[in-house]
């Protein structure tokens, strides 16, 4: 039996082909994710009216607009569209009083507030070049030194805050930070190496405080 291939299978086959040797040779590096804030308890998202305080990392607020609709039966609106809002900058951890001007200047019951940065952001996505280790033994001991601590210093953190506010009884009902790290291991034996940039990170940890959410709060 003949096989006769499309041009763009054929391609695609080549493509494969070509990257077969560099995916046995590659190393993935896990990046950590660590919860900064205590145990939150879940939130209930079957009353009220929910606010979100526009992110200004778009993926993030994007991702936060799709995920609180679906959490508030699509009781969410955003500061940037709703009617009538003055917008302002809103800190972490408001007192009472921002609470209060917060209820009395927008009606709604609830305010969802994220914020992100990025702590370092020195390390490449995909490296290619095996161990320099091995290449810096050959020039002795000091080459050697002078190479991990390169090394070290190739590191990407991130970190995520989501606080949730109860305009109406001035408190803060919700609050967690997710720091997400990934650094470059000095000794890794693979040809091509993978690593999460910081703007992977700030993903990574906004999926893990969303999945926090998710698992302990009440929805319809």
């Amino acid at each position: 039996m003949r096989y006769i291939f499309k041009p763009n299978h054929l391609m695609r086959i080549i493509k494969l082909l070509l990257l077969t040797p560099f995916l046995f040779l590659a190393s993935c590096t896990t990046p950590s994710y660590i919860f900064k804030g205590p145990s939150q308890m879940g939130l209930d998202f079957t009353q009220g009216k929910w606010l979100l305080h526009n992110v200004d990392n778009k993926y993030i607020n994007e991702q936060a607009v799709k995920d609180f609709t679906a959490f508030t039966d699509g009781r969410l609106s955003e500061t940037a569209t709703a009617k009538g809002l003055l917008l302002v900058t809103v800190p972490l951890q408001p007192n009472k009083q921002l609470l209060t001007d917060l209820y009395n200047g927008t009606g709604y019951d609830y305010y969802i507030n994220i914020k992100d940065d990025i702590y370092q952001d020195d390390i490449a996505a995909v490296e290619i070049g095996g161990n320099p280790l091995r290449a810096a033994s050959a020039g002795g001991v000091a080459a050697t030194v002078d190479i991990r601590n390169n090394l070290l210093r190739g590191q990407a953190s991130a970190w995520v805050t989501l606080e949730v506010y109860d305009l109406k009884n001035k408190s803060i009902i919700y609050s967690q930070t997710v720091v997400g790290n990934s650094q470059k291991n000095p000794n890794a034996t693979g040809d091509v190496n993978f690593y999460k940039p910081a703007a992977s990170l700030v993903t990574g940890s906004y999926n893990r405080i969303i999945k926090d959410i998710r698992s302990k709060s009440k929805m319809k």
